[in-house]
This record gives C-alpha cells, structure tokens and sequence, in this order.
C-alpha cells in the first residue's frame, strides 16, 4: 500500500472526507503515528547493527533505544548492561572490561573505565524511512499496512477529541502490534538468530 493509498484509506475509515480541514491534516497525523510506532514497536526492520572500536563508538542520531550491547573478545563476549548514569559514572572509578553503559546525548557512557581498547557489535531500534511524497513506501506500508493505519486512525481521533473512537483505535493498533512481535519473535527462535541490517 502506497502513502497516497494510506492517506485515502484513513480518510474512508473516518467517513469525514468533507472534513476538508481534517483530511489537510492527514499526512502530518500519519507523520505523528510513525513517530509513535518507532517509540513502541519493536520491529525487526527496526534493527541497525553498529560494530566499532569503544573508543571511537558514538550514538548514531535516530535510536530511539538499545536491543544488545556485546563487547567482542577472541576467547569471550560480554554483555553490557543499560544502566542510569549515575551508576556508571561511580563505576568509571573502577577499570576493566565495561559492565554497563548510558546513552547520554549521542555518546555511550562505560563503566567501569576500559582497560583495553575493546571491540563492541551494538545493536539499536531505529526510525524507519517517513513516508512522503518523495517515499511512497517503506517495510510498514509493505508489510504492516494496518499497523499504519490504526496508529494513524488513533491519532486523528485524538485530533478530533473523540476519545471512544481513540480507545478503538488503540485497542485495534496494539493488537496488531502484539501480533507482528509475536511472529517476529517465533521467527527469531526459529532461526536461531536476528536479522540485522548493518551501519555504512
């Protein structure tokens, strides 16, 4: 389903398609309801894998939260654990090999302090291409066009103040949601691993 289908489609779901000033309002209300699925879903087309030298590693700008962090040794893994910054600033006093870190800013905060210049394979939840005029389509509108859709619809609801329509919506968006995660996640067990796409 394109954006401009999408776009058409709420409208109908709303039967206000001479509510000129609220179809006006559709494509930022779908803008709205991406925003919202990359906050709340986790998505494998989400998945961005980033592997680099702790001392160089930044927070590439777009991650709304961290899935693993993994600091890659020849004999072992170790997995770093999200923490508040309070806790890993206390543990900087301490050196070794990094136990836990925070996201301040786009930097990634490590304590305790490395004894070595490890290696670290992060992998983060990013936002996924909005659509436009100029992106017809991205994985939502080609593989979880309703998931689109409902989020859109709660969002006009709430635009409208027609808080029972939004409680629909909501229910029908996080059933749907539940639903993509859950398949997702019998597919990951299944294969025995994620499917990530790497940084450039």
């Amino acid at each position: 389903m394109t954006y401009a289908e999408l776009q058409t489609t709420v409208v109908r779901f709303l039967n206000r398609s001479g509510f000129t000033e609220l179809v006006a309002e559709v494509p930022f209300l779908m803008e709205v309801a991406q925003r919202r699925i990359a906050r709340t879903c986790d998505l494998r087309a989400m998945e961005v894998v980033q592997e680099a030298a702790l001392s160089a590693l930044t927070a590439p700008s777009g991650v709304f939260r961290v899935k693993t962090f993994t600091i890659i040794e020849s004999s072992k893994n170790h997995e770093v654990s999200g923490a508040p910054y309070k806790k890993v600033k206390e543990q900087q006093a301490d050196t070794g090999v990094p136990q836990y870190y925070a996201v301040v800013g786009n930097a990634y905060k490590l304590g305790p302090t490395q004894d070595a210049d490890y290696t670290a394979e992060i992998v983060t939840y990013q936002m996924l291409t909005l659509l436009s005029d100029a992106a017809p389509n991205n994985w939502l509108s080609d593989n979880a066009p309703e998931l689109l859709l409902f989020a859109t619809l709660l969002e006009a609801s709430l635009y409208l103040k027609d808080d029972a329509r939004a409680a629909v919506w909501e229910k029908q968006y996080n059933d749907v949601k539940r639903e993509i995660e859950d398949s997702e996640m019998k597919v990951d067990k299944e294969s025995g691993g994620l499917a990530v796409r790497r940084m450039n």
